[in-house]
């Protein structure tokens, strides 16, 4: 077995772009990072006021993130610096129903024309619960049917469209999530996006990644071809990402996930030479045997006593966090770089926790040896990156993250940000 080169890290830096202890403030893998140059960036990110006493309190799903609000958080200098006075909200998930529904079916239904080749374009993707409810008895009963839809701005997100853009999922699925990778636009002015398509009340049962594309400025998205879908429904692809790399070649970054046992994620890829009509099976990424994981972990890290509830409610004591063998590339997010390598970041969530990624230096053929970006987390409970390359070379990841800073449940969930070079 061939040992696949080292990616050698320098001039790493870890910086908070968004702290509050009685908030958590997460996932912007969900939501979505833009770079407008000379220095501007805006990351929008999930915001929720949070106690840190119970497991309740930093649950995900129909939890935390419904009660949160979309925040956008700007920087003007490469992102050392992301001051309060810059911050806006997009979206507001969790309000009264009637308010969420005039919100996504307003009396006027009247679509600006927007030109979203502009320079300071953007697309924001988010989803909110309406009220819609499927009874799934494997997930304890009623689970809610979240709707998909799309933002629209051309002013670098200070303002959006007044009227979304509802993004229907498949015919042979009924929901769909959007995990706000940029959408890549086509040499005929279209873009396209990949989401996680789900056959059941949400996309946690048969999940496939699924191309959407529009040729209308985001007026609409229309389903266009499914990328993987294991039939046997033992494995589900999500965390979907697009990129276009040279040549014209079109590649799909997924996790695989096993939805039934929970175990098995890795980052996988699939490439298309005709524009997204077909694809090639999705594979893995890397190589295992040579990960610098394994001499980082400390002891001790699967042997703080906690408490969590039982699927009846009940408290039982058990150990936080507990080793989970599906948490080792979490939410995997590729970017490719202006002198063509590809560097593929996601969270670690098994011990150590921390930030990690792979490089490709082929266009995806062959990768690195993983690299360790940090591993001073406290729990498990983080990832979802976002990044982008700066002007002068640099990389710039934003990403959720917590400390041992005295709060409950694994410290307080904020977003974090570092800035490397990659060799």
């Amino acid at each position: 077995m061939k040992s696949p080169k080292k990616a050698a890290l320098s001039d790493v830096r870890h910086i908070t772009v968004a702290y509050s202890k009685d908030t958590y403030r997460g996932h912007p893998r969900h939501c979505g990072m833009f770079n407008f140059g000379n220095g501007e960036l805006a990351i929008t990110y999930n915001r929720a006021p949070c106690a840190y006493q119970s497991p309740e309190d930093t649950r995900h799903d129909f939890h935390y993130m419904e009660r949160s609000e979309q925040v956008l958080a700007r920087s003007l200098d490469n992102g050392e610096t992301w001051p309060e006075s810059e911050e806006s909200i997009v979206w507001k998930r969790g309000g009264p129903i009637d308010e969420q529904r005039a919100l996504l079916w307003p009396a006027d239904t009247t679509r600006e024309e927007l030109d979203m080749s502009k320079p300071g374009a953007c697309f924001f993707f988010g989803r909110s619960w309406v009220g819609k409810t499927v009874n799934e008895p494997n997930r304890g009963g009623s689970v809610p049917q979240f709707v998909t839809f799309s933002r629209r701005s051309v002013d670098k997100g200070r303002t959006w469209d007044r009227a979304p853009t509802l993004i229907a999922p498949p015919g042979h699925a009924q929901s769909l999530l959007l995990n706000a990778h940029p959408p890549v636009r086509m040499p005929d002015g279209s873009f396209l996006v990949v989401v996680t398509a789900g056959a059941g009340a949400d996309p946690s049962s048969m999940k496939e990644a699924a191309l959407y594309m529009s040729d209308d400025n985001g007026l609409s998205w229309d389903y266009i071809t499914t990328i993987a879908r294991d039939p046997t429904g033992v494995w589900g692809y999500t965390y979907n990402a697009l990129v276009m790399v040279a040549g014209g070649r079109l590649q799909c970054y997924s996790m695989r996930q096993n939805i039934n046992s929970a175990g098995g994620n890795w980052a996988c890829m699939s490439y298309s030479d005709d524009g997204g009509l077909t694809w090639s099976d999705m594979k893995p990424i890397g190589q295992l045997g040579y990960s610098p994981w394994v001499e980082r972990r400390r002891p001790g890290q699967y042997g703080r006593p906690g408490v969590r509830k039982d699927p009846a409610g009940r408290p039982v004591q058990t150990y936080e966090p507990m080793p989970n063998s599906n948490e080792i590339m979490r939410s995997p997010y590729p970017l490719v770089l202006r002198d063509g390598r590809i560097v593929v970041l996601y969270g670690r969530r098994k011990p150590p926790y921390g930030m990690g990624g792979l490089v490709s230096e082929d266009h995806g053929k062959t990768w690195s040896q993983e690299f360790v970006l940090r591993d001073d987390a406290n729990c498990g409970d983080l990832g979802y990156p976002v990044a982008t390359e700066l002007e002068d070379g640099r990389i710039f990841t934003a990403y959720y993250y917590n400390l041992d800073d005295g709060n409950g449940c694994g410290g307080t969930r904020f977003i974090a940000g570092s800035t490397f070079t990659v060799s």
